[in-house]
């Protein structure tokens, strides 16, 4: 299997998706967990489908100073995504959040796709090369797009990661979201 950097694959991420084809919903739409959150996209998951199970936490944080202060905490998430064993198909979930920074106000976006690459090697119908995308993006008091590719260990039952970036007002200041397993 051919090695590429982070770097490269997030350069190239659009060029990869991009023939990427979403299959199409079919019974029932998958619920997110109650929240703060001002809208969510999940895919349908059909009756007997094979899926994939996410649940976490989302926390906001600010740090002016040598340690990250909290400022909102455990926000839960929890979805499902259908397994993906057709390559160049993939599955996606959105959630959006509200947050406040002090008087500053942001919107924070968590996308995950799972997603059997074009190349995909398919075995008794699953996807062996099935990977997931995780994207979180920061707008307002800050700017900020973070991302990786992770394979199903890392991703489930939740990725973990963070997402920071400096405040609009006050370069001094960052502002950031973690995406945890366990409660803080």
């Amino acid at each position: 299997m051919k090695k590429i950097s982070a770097l490269a694959l997030l350069l190239t991420l659009p060029l990869h998706l991009a023939p990427l084809r979403a299959q199409e919903p079919a019974l029932e739409q998958a619920a997110p967990t109650a929240g703060p959150d001002v809208r969510f996209e999940a895919t349908a998951v059909s009756a007997g489908q094979s899926v994939f199970g996410f649940s976490g936490f989302v926390s906001s944080w600010q740090k002016n100073a040598a340690l990250p202060v909290p400022v909102e905490r455990n926000i839960p998430v929890s979805f499902v995504l259908p397994a993906v064993n057709e390559p160049g198909t993939f599955r996606v979930f959105r959630r959006s959040f509200n947050l406040t920074f002090g008087q500053e106000l942001a919107s924070a976006e968590l996308a995950v796709y799972a997603i059997c690459p074009q190349n995909g090697v398919v075995e008794n119908g699953v996807c062996k090369t099935r990977y997931f995308q995780v994207q979180l993006e920061l707008s307002g008091a800050v700017n900020a797009f973070c991302s990786a590719s992770l394979n199903g260990a890392d991703a489930i039952p939740f990725p973990v990661m963070t997402c920071a970036g400096r405040s609009a007002a006050d370069s001094r200041t960052k502002f950031g979201i973690t995406l945890h397993r366990d409660k803080l």
